[in-house]
């Protein structure tokens, strides 16, 4: 059955803009005040589509820009590990902040143990991008009936999980830059040609 993902970089971090964040890990930066505003403007856009589920990576920037989106369609957040930006050091971010900033993200990052999550410092292309492919599988085998899904990873990231979406394998050359809180829609469909549907849709920030 036809699958839809719909990619997501998280919005506006404090680390995007050069702003100290005391009391977070140097990996896991959260919003900024625009931020903040961009993942309101995303549940907007997308309170009326039909997502059966949000996947976000285990790093609190792209669960407080899930947050408001999970609100709204009324679901819980379900982390994946494997969608954590390029270079990660550690597993995930603390439960007080999935408590303080991204509720619908707690219940997924409770059953996830911490310790047994390899870090991905020193991850080679070929690494990362094995990795993308197998958290597309993951979510695919999780949607065998096909639907929509919402993903939101990390820009450095981003292009691995484009690649692996549409097919294209190293050392296939591939940039691709993309917008923080920006949407990249592919289709992946029965006959197993992917389908690219739009690119780095910000019309939800204007």
């Amino acid at each position: 059955m036809e699958l839809e993902i719909i990619f997501l970089r998280h919005a506006q971090s404090l680390a995007n803009v050069g702003r100290a964040y005391p009391g977070f890990h140097p990996d896991d930066p959260p919003l900024s005040e625009l931020g903040s505003v961009q993942a309101e403007r995303l549940a907007r856009r997308l309170a009326d589509e039909a997502i059966d589920a949000i996947y976000a990576s285990t790093l609190i920037r792209t669960c407080q820009t899930v947050e408001p989106t999970a609100s709204a369609l009324g679901t819980k957040v379900r982390l994946l590990p494997e969608l954590r930006e390029a270079g990660t050091e550690i597993a995930g971010s603390s439960l007080q902040n999935f408590s303080r900033l991204a509720p619908s993200s707690l219940e997924s990052a409770r059953r996830i143990g911490w310790e047994s999550v390899p870090s991905l410092a020193n991850e080679s292309e070929p690494q990362l991008a094995a990795r993308a492919v197998g958290a597309l599988a993951s979510i695919r085998s999780e949607h065998p009936e096909g639907g929509r899904v919402l993903v939101a990873s990390h820009a450095a990231f981003f292009g691995f999980l484009l690649r692996a979406a549409l097919g294209l394998s190293l050392p296939e050359p591939f940039a691709w830059e993309v917008t923080n809180c920006a949407l990249t829609r592919v289709l992946l469909r029965d006959d197993g040609i992917p389908l690219l549907l739009s690119a780095n849709d910000t019309a939800h920030l204007l």
